[in-house]
């Protein structure tokens, strides 16, 4: 969907998929910073409560049908009760997916305090996170524009761009 009739959003075909609950997570119940030496709650640590394969959490965290109801619901609490939260970086690792949209401007130190274009920002946000994505926001020079697309489309540091279109004048 576009936010804007101007702007086209791209993504990247080589982009894989996978199983991206299967990899550690971080244990922040707190909402903030972690004590120093603290570390990540992993599905083996929910799987060793449980008494269950690390099969079985990762299958049950990820909806497959295979796992019953009743032993989905359990495997759900113990995890909120550890503190499992999925690792962003493990899920991209797994999944081949960033989760992120790129978007490259120009540089052109008006644009930013341009209400039009602080509003489609304000837009573009608001859709890239009821999608759970990121926005990566990143200006460069028109003659270097191009070469920031072929950065990211090889090192997949992005899943697709929202392309600005030209306008006359």
């Amino acid at each position: 969907r576009c936010i804007n009739p101007l702007m086209a959003i791209a993504f990247n075909p080589m982009v894989g998929r996978g199983d991206p609950e299967t990899m550690s997570v971080r244990n922040d119940r707190t909402g903030g910073a972690r004590p120093k030496g603290a570390r990540n709650v992993t599905i083996k640590d929910v799987a060793a409560e449980l008494g269950l394969s690390i099969t079985t959490i990762s299958r049950a965290l990820n909806g497959y049908d295979d796992v019953s109801e009743k032993t989905r619901k359990r495997i759900a609490e113990t995890a909120r009760a550890l503190g499992y939260l999925p690792n962003r970086n493990a899920q991209r690792l797994v999944s081949q997916k960033s989760h992120a949209i790129g978007w490259i401007q120009s540089d052109d130190d008006n644009k930013f305090v341009d209400p039009h274009f602080v509003e489609v920002m304000a837009g573009v946000l608001r859709e890239a996170r009821l999608s759970h994505y990121d926005i990566v926001l990143t200006s460069e020079t028109p003659d270097r524009q191009l070469a920031a697309y072929e950065r990211r489309v090889r090192d997949g540091s992005v899943d697709g761009f929202i392309v600005d279109l030209p306008r006359a004048g």
